[in-house]
């Protein structure tokens, strides 16, 4: 497919550009992507980031003269683009594709240059994701995690500060789901959103109206920090925030009244009805049974009483060696008594069972009892999906050992970055993967979350969640698999199958 010889684009290809969509006979002969890539660079202030440029619509190849379609390994000749154009060590990812523009699957990197190239028949292992954070991900694992050892400075500091940066974000952003006083937090987090690679990476799950609100809490918490002189804070003091855009509301988990059934029907009246009916039906014999358990339940009381008076009674003069006096109730004639009356009230229960109608209401009330029970279920755990989330022990944690990882060579160096993978391994990629897996289920039970705003934010945190599972796709998860293959063979599979239904 590829020539040991590089073949680079002529400069009327490239000026004149792909062809017109409607050319179906030009694109029989011209392959064409459009693709951006990232580059690393170290900012003004000395912060590292991860830039975008383009993108570019470039030629990949073009089709040999007198070679027919059929002999795919010999049909493109595909081009080189040299370094002078692309950045060596960038990646890259794909645009918007249309007729006559497509998405490059592979990436080779010759001693010449860049090639792009649509088929998978190559010697190339390098793949074109469709977005930037996949791309990021694999820059990192070619850059550094697959060889941290081996890493070159920048990139080892470099991406160990992406990393850092980005799983504070992913904290913050559950945090806010449960706190009425986010100020400290829009500060930090308006911090972190200021870096061009973290705001890349996650802007895009921010309305403007958002962003103002973490900016304008930013602001205020700043202003809270310098004093009570400040005009902005004065008289607030440590006031929670009326408005939490990211809050979930208890408003917005079903309430009893609004859970329904697979046709529509709440299932509250759909259960009274059933259950008045069910009791006039049968007026004269329940109102019989209650009397009857009413009195049962009175006298078994006061008997459990006496019995455990009594029984106290003997003990204690058993204990001081005493003859009993002779005063005590028959505790035999009362015991048979009571467990008289609790066989008389099974046989009143089992007369009300009895009743036609009668299972048929206790099966709506188990069902309703049970979809009270996962709506309570589904608030619980998105209200605390913070707490199975990335700690802030284990991210200060890692940002010791990049400094470590700064300020040491040698074994001393290596242990560091060791220590740091195990981690990624061992508690960062677990832990995304229980958010992810928490607020999939979440957002799998409309009939428990039916309010707009807790479902965007809850969304919001899965959406997150599967974007530094794409990042951190080739981190060990487990001891033969990564994050990626866990994701793709658990998730992916699932949306498989919800696609087909």
């Amino acid at each position: 497919m590829t020539s040991s010889q590089p073949a680079y684009p002529s400069r009327d290809l490239l000026r004149r550009g792909p062809p017109h969509p409607g050319d179906k006979e030009a694109r029989k002969y011209e392959k064409w992507c459009r693709v951006s890539q990232i580059v690393g660079m170290q900012g003004p202030n000395g912060e590292f980031e991860f830039v975008v440029k383009g993108p570019f619509t470039i030629p990949m190849g073009i089709r040999r003269q007198g070679v027919s379609l059929g002999e795919s390994n010999k049909a493109w000749q595909f081009f080189t683009h040299p370094y002078h154009v692309f950045q060596a060590d960038g990646g890259f990812f794909n645009m918007d594709t249309r007729p006559g523009v497509l998405a490059a699957t592979l990436v080779g990197r010759t001693p010449a240059g860049i090639i792009l190239v649509d088929e998978v028949g190559t010697a190339f292992k390098e793949r074109v994701p469709s977005d930037f954070c996949g791309a990021l991900g694999s820059m990192r694992y070619r850059l550094f995690g697959c060889n941290p050892h081996e890493a070159t400075d920048f990139y080892t500091r470099a991406f160990i500060a992406v990393d850092l940066m980005l799983l504070r974000v992913f904290r913050i952003m559950t945090l806010l789901l449960k706190t009425r006083n986010p100020r400290l937090l829009f500060q930090e987090l308006d911090s972190l959103l200021r870096n061009r690679t973290v705001f890349t990476f996650f802007g895009e799950d921010f309305s403007v109206s958002e962003l103002k609100a973490i900016r304008k809490g930013a602001l205020e918490s700043a202003a809270d920090a310098q004093g009570p002189r400040s005009s902005v804070s004065r008289g607030r003091g440590d006031a929670p925030e009326r408005d939490q855009p990211f809050a979930l509301e208890q408003s917005d988990f079903a309430r009893p009244e609004q859970l329904r059934d697979g046709n529509g029907r709440q299932l509250v009246v759909l259960l009274k009805k059933k259950h008045d009916d069910f009791e006039n039906q049968h007026r004269e014999m329940i109102d019989a049974i209650n009397n009857r358990r009413t009195e049962i339940e009175t006298q078994a009381q006061a008997l459990h009483v006496r019995i455990e008076r009594e029984k106290s009674r003997r003990e204690k003069a058993k204990g001081l060696g005493r003859l009993m006096s002779g005063r005590g109730i028959n505790l035999d004639a009362t015991q048979n008594e009571y467990d008289a009356l609790l066989r008389e009230l099974e046989e009143l229960n089992r007369k009300y069972e009895a009743l036609p109608g009668y299972l048929e209401v206790r099966e709506d009330s188990k069902r309703f009892q049970h979809l009270e029970e996962i709506k309570n279920n589904v608030e619980r755990l998105a209200t605390n999906v913070f707490d199975y989330n990335v700690g802030l022990k284990t991210i200060k944690e890692m940002e010791e050992l990049l400094f470590k990882i700064q300020k040491t060579q040698g074994q001393e160096r290596s242990r560091n970055l060791s220590r740091y993978s195990m981690h990624l391994r061992a508690e960062i990629a677990p832990r995304i993967m229980n958010v992810f897996g928490i607020s999939a289920y979440v957002l799998r039970r409309p009939e428990s979350l039916v309010g707009m705003k807790s479902g965007g934010n809850m969304g919001r945190v899965n959406r997150m969640a599967e974007k530094l599972s794409q990042y951190f796709s080739k981190v060990n998860y487990g001891k033969k698999k990564t994050l990626g293959q866990v994701f793709d063979e658990g998730w992916g599979q699932v949306r498989m199958l919800e696609a087909r239904l």
